[in-house]
């Protein structure tokens, strides 16, 4: 299971590129359509961000920690599932904010730090134990966040 978080207004460039798939398309015009997809993708952060479930769910818990003030407790537990939840653009403006302010001024590596202290004393068969936190994931959402114009999670 995966969390494909969409952006509800991003700022985009160029024009998201289509396939009519009831035509059956050829292998090579499939490749075409996935590759100018993922160049679009890459050149528009804000339109799409996706994780799996093992690392959706420390990286929305550690955003909600930042913004328990700005996100409900039903924003945090519908952040979990990919119910069709959504987060306003005021709400993303201040998470990106954080976020940025966290990242630069070393509390985001201070929670990674014990995070994974937390993780490594666990025993190894606690499920929990399989789900990591990364600063280049919490980046990369930051970058998804400031461009979204609010998202939904799906």
């Amino acid at each position: 299971m995966g969390m494909d978080v969409y952006g509800l207004a991003p700022k985009t460039k160029g024009e998201k590129p289509t396939i009519d798939w009831s035509l059956k398309p050829s292998d090579e015009e499939s490749k075409a359509y996935f590759d100018a997809k993922d160049i679009f993708e890459k050149e528009n952060v804000g339109h799409y961000f996706r994780n799996n479930v093992w690392w959706w769910r420390p990286l929305w818990d550690y955003v909600y920690q930042l913004n328990d003030d700005i996100l409900t407790e039903e924003d945090h537990e519908h952040g979990h599932f990919n119910d069709g939840h959504e987060i306003t653009e005021e709400q993303c403006e201040v998470i990106c904010k954080r976020l940025t302010e966290a990242l630069d001024n070393g509390e985001a590596e201070e929670y990674k730090n014990s995070y994974d202290a937390y993780v490594k004393s666990l025993d190894k068969d606690e499920p929990f134990g399989h789900y990591p936190f990364d600063l280049d994931n919490v980046r990369d959402f930051r970058n998804f966040v400031r461009e979204c114009g609010g998202f939904q999670i799906c």
